[in-house]
């Protein structure tokens, strides 16, 4: 651990390390930790297990929020890439790197990244949302009437128009549709909310 992660974690690395993985649990905010190690964690082990022996080229990335040396919970978005893996593709070695991204999130929303490391850069594999309180994953009345809409085969201009609000507003609504069910497209939205029994 460097000495600089005192500056995202406020306390000396020593001190992090001398508390090890009991103390960095502690820190988390709790339900974060329980997004972490119910679904991002075994994603991730999923992923390393179906993939060939070198996992050095995969970037998993995840954020989080953790209590500071001020009690005051700081959104962090981590990044790791693997080092050394066990032949069942069960990580060894990690080198991760934290940033501290208080200032441009304030919402409680965990974006799950897969990326693959290649000379054209990063390329996305997955990425999924998950909502550590359940209820900021429900659609709301307006989402709900929006999907109907959708699934009726209206546009986002149409449905602007019968609703009486922007068309940016209406595309804002989608995004955050897709974000709540995981989905990356409205066919996959669509089929979602049909077997939720959403509509």
């Amino acid at each position: 651990m460097s000495k600089s992660s005192r500056l995202v974690l406020g306390y000396p690395a020593e001190y992090v390390m001398d508390g090890g993985l009991e103390f960095i649990r502690r820190q988390y905010r709790t339900e974060d930790f329980r997004v972490y190690s119910e679904k991002i964690f075994m994603q991730n082990l999923y992923l390393l297990k179906q993939q060939p022996a070198d996992h050095s080229c995969l970037m998993f990335g995840y954020n989080y929020r953790f209590l500071n040396k001020d009690g005051e919970y700081h959104t962090l978005m981590q990044k790791s890439v693997m080092l050394r893996s066990a032949p069942d593709g069960s990580p060894i070695t990690m080198l991760s790197f934290a940033f501290d991204i208080t200032d441009y999130k304030n919402d409680s929303k965990i974006i799950h990244t897969v990326e693959a490391i290649s000379d054209q850069g990063l390329v996305p594999l997955s990425k999924n949302f998950y909502f550590p309180h359940p209820e900021d994953a429900i659609l709301s009345r307006r989402e709900i009437e929006i999907l109907k809409w959708i699934c009726d085969g209206l546009s986002s201009k149409e449905i602007a128009g019968k609703l009486h609000l922007s068309l940016h507003t209406v595309n804002n609504h989608r995004k955050n549709m897709l974000q709540k069910c995981n989905c990356r497209n409205a066919t996959e939205l669509l089929a979602f909310s049909i077997r939720e029994g959403l509509i």
